[in-house]
Parts: structure tokens; C-alpha cells; sequence
């Protein structure tokens, strides 16, 4: 509102940069890269370099809440203004979905993300950026990910719309070793196949997943239990991705994408080499219509 983008602090400057007053009707956080991504760029009048305007809007994308503990993935309308307790992703594939909510991604997640108190803080550049997908594309890998990615999606959709209850409180029956609903039951079945399914995609069908009710080291020690991998394959699924990562950023340096930097010492698989997108993840995140 106009009022508060005029309001002044203590020492008499205002609270809002010059642009935020003059221009008091928009939002202060645009989102300019997102809305490109999702195909929604029209709106506006300026556009970043290899942004394609015959892009199909998305009708759908996947986010996920900023902080949870949860790190419950689901499909929301692109229509829609994002909270910034939202993040929100310019995918909206079942086989991204099944990759996403997989036990063989959460724990980079936890790896790699902050924490607020106990819960993690979700961060894309951190925890979605250096992740490197399965390239699964027009296989039948990507395949058996989308059907099951949709079944998933659709008994979480049934659970909660009999019982009137959210993705919290369907993840707390998810992970009571106690609750023997045949619903819930399923939900893990699925769940474990997700997982097979996600490993096989990397070509890693020796690992051993071992699922089941395990502690995790990355919660509370009075609420650690849950339904996933075992812990030795946590820690093995970490350090293969961490190999593919390195894996990829030297195929992407010695085909010229990194121009002439050092090795990082931290390197980073851009999101490009394994999942197509109209834009590149740093150029959206850099991205700014303003002059």
C-alpha cells in the first residue's frame, strides 16, 4: 500500500528505496527470473538474454514450503502470487516430482540447506543447483518415474481430502512406525519404489537402500525417527552425488561453459547439463528488469 512504501524511520529517511514509491501499486519482490521460467514472461517489458517468447506458459509448478521439516514437495496453479515462504520451482514434471521427493534427494537437501531452529531452510541456489538430476530423458526410466510420481501425488491427495488434514499431518502418520493405516501403508510402498526407481535412473542398482525406521542424524534426538533409507546408503547416496557433481563440472569446463576460472573448490553442476530449461538457473537468479 502507498502508505507504508512513504512511511519514514526514526532518522527521517524512508523505510522504501525511490523506485517502491514511485511505483507503490507493484510488489517489491517481482520475481521477474521465476515468471520467465514458468513461461509467463509477457508481462513484462523487459526480458532476460535467451528467454524464448513462444514458451508455453506452465500451468502447474512444483514448490515447496521455505522452512519445514517435512520437505514435502507438491504441484500448486503458476497463476498464482508466491509467498516468499514459498519456493517455488520452474518444473512441473511427475518424473521431477519422484526425483524431488525421493529419499536419495532429501538428505543432499538437509546437506546442503541451513536450518531454522530445527527445521530446515530451504535454498535453491544451495540445495537444488548443485544437485544433478538423473538424465533419464525419453527413457523408460523417466517413464516408470512419471507413473509413479503420479500415483504418489494421488494417494497423499485422497489421504488428505478424506481425513481434512495437510501434508503435516500426513507425514506425521507417514512416519509413525505405530500407524498400521493400510493408506499409509501404501504411501510407503509407493514411496520405496520412488526410491528404487530414482536409483536405478542413476544406474546405481547395487546400492542396498534398506528402508525402514531409522534415526537421522539431521533432527532433533527426541524426533529422529522416520520411514527412509538406511543411514550407511545415506551417507553412500551423498558421497556418489557428490562424484557425479565433480563428474559433470569437468565435462561442462571442458566444453567451454565455465570460460577460463579456476576449479572451484566447491564445485557446482549447473542445472542446464541435466535438465532442459529456457533459462539458465544464474541467469534468472541474476535477472533484474529494471534499468
Amino acid at each position: 500500500m502507498k502508505p507504508d512504501r512513504y512511511r519514514r524511520k526514526k532518522d527521517g529517511n524512508f523505510v522504501c528505496a525511490e523506485p517502491l514509491r514511485n511505483e507503490w501499486w507493484l510488489y517489491e519482490g517481482r520475481r521477474s527470473g521465476l515468471f520467465h521460467a514458468i513461461g509467463r514472461g509477457h508481462h513484462f517489458e523487459k526480458h532476460p538474454k535467451g528467454w524464448d517468447p513462444q514458451q508455453e506458459p506452465m500451468e502447474r509448478v512444483l514448490a515447496v514450503t521455505r522452512v519445514s521439516k517435512t520437505l514435502a514437495f507438491s504441484f500448486v496453479s503458476a497463476g498464482m502470487v508466491f509467498s516468499d515462504a514459498t519456493v517455488a520451482f520452474s518444473l512441473n514434471g511427475y518424473d521431477d516430482f519422484a526425483v524431488l521427493q525421493s529419499g536419495l534427494y532429501a538428505p543432499f537437501a538437509w546437506q546442503h540447506s541451513s536450518r531454522l531452529k530445527s527445521d530446515l531452510r530451504y535454498s535453491p541456489t544451495d540445495a537444488l543447483e548443485p544437485f544433478a538430476f538423473p538424465d533419464v530423458k525419453g527413457s523408460d526410466e523417466e517413464q516408470r518415474l512419471t507413473e509413479l510420481g503420479s500415483s504418489y501425488d494421488q494417494a497423499r491427495r485422497d489421504w488428505m481430502l478424506v481425513e481434512e488434514q495437510g501434508l503435516t499431518k500426513l507425514y506425521r502418520h507417514y512416519h509413525d512406525s505405530d500407524d498400521a493405516d493400510p493408506r499409509i501403508a501404501n504411501l510407503r510402498d509407493l514411496h520405496r519404489e520412488i526410491d528404487l526407481a530414482v536409483a536405478r535412473a542413476y544406474g546405481w542398482d547395487d546400492l542396498d537402500l534398506g528402508h525402514g525406521f531409522h534415526e537421522v542424524p539431521y533432527l532433533p534426538e527426541n524426533d529422529r525417527v522416520r520411514f527412509t533409507i538406511s543411514e550407511p546408503t545415506r551417507i553412500e547416496v551423498l558421497r556418489r552425488l557428490a562424484e557425479l557433481n565433480r563428474q559433470r563440472y569437468e565435462e561442462e569446463v571442458a566444453q567451454g561453459l565455465h570460460g577460463r576460472k579456476k576449479a572451484a573448490t566447491k564445485p557446482r553442476a549447473r542445472k542446464a547439463a541435466t535438465k532442459q530449461s529456457t533459462l539458465d538457473l544464474g541467469d534468472l537468479l541474476n535477472f533484474d528488469p529494471e534499468p
